[in-house]
């Protein structure tokens, strides 16, 4: 924290025939611009057992066009005052899914349970939120959820929300594995947990819910 990186950074996604559904990890991305991250002054994050445990800005882009292209533009100022900027053009492998780095799939893998979850805790507060039937959908905007503190509820678990969990679960599983990282066991017991509270409608969880 003593030896800033660089300063004044700024990251955009210039999307043509892309449509920009979703940013996840930065607060200050605006999807209309292409705006992804904003960062006044950058610090590296900490090492530690030869890996870096901290932030990622996750992209989801929906093609609205087969010519469509993506480039991605850095800017930013040395610590010697000099502006810099770099622009790399995006393409897509083609056949199955494939990742650069395990950070990526964790990354990749985190965005879809958060976004699993947050749409089964909006539907079950009659939201207005229907499965996805094609995968995990993004959940709606934030502000349409009410307050941050809202009175519990009892854990509920609809049917289709049960099977796309339980079937989650199994790829959770199966990419935490090949990930090889042991923290996303935590994750996996709390599905678990769900799904096995769930299936007994007179058990509660620690506080009532």
């Amino acid at each position: 924290m003593v030896t800033p990186l660089v300063f004044d950074l700024s990251v955009e996604l210039d999307a043509d025939g892309y449509e920009i559904a979703q940013v996840y990890g930065s607060t200050a991305a605006e999807a209309a611009t292409g705006e992804l991250m904003q960062v006044n002054t950058l610090f590296a994050s900490p090492t530690e057992d030869g890996g870096t445990r901290g932030g990622v800005v996750l992209v989801q882009v929906d093609r609205q066009s087969s010519a469509g292209t993506m480039e991605l533009k850095a800017s930013w100022e040395d610590r010697t005052g000099s502006e810099h900027e770099t622009t790399k053009t995006i393409t897509f492998p083609s056949g199955s899914s494939s990742f650069d780095t395990t950070g990526v799939r964790k990354a990749v893998l985190l965005s879809r349970y958060a976004d699993l979850l947050k749409n089964w805790m909006a539907t079950e507060r009659d939201l207005s939120l229907e499965p996805d039937e094609d995968g995990v959908a993004v959940p709606p905007d934030p502000s349409a959820l009410g307050e941050w503190e809202q009175r519990s509820e009892p854990l509920t678990l609809s049917g289709d929300h049960r099977d796309q969990l339980g079937e989650f679960r199994d790829h959770f599983a199966t990419e935490a594995d090949a990930i090889g990282d042991d923290a996303l066991n935590t994750e996996l017991e709390t599905i678990d947990t769900i799904l096995e509270t769930a299936e007994d409608p007179s058990s509660e969880t620690d506080d009532g819910t």
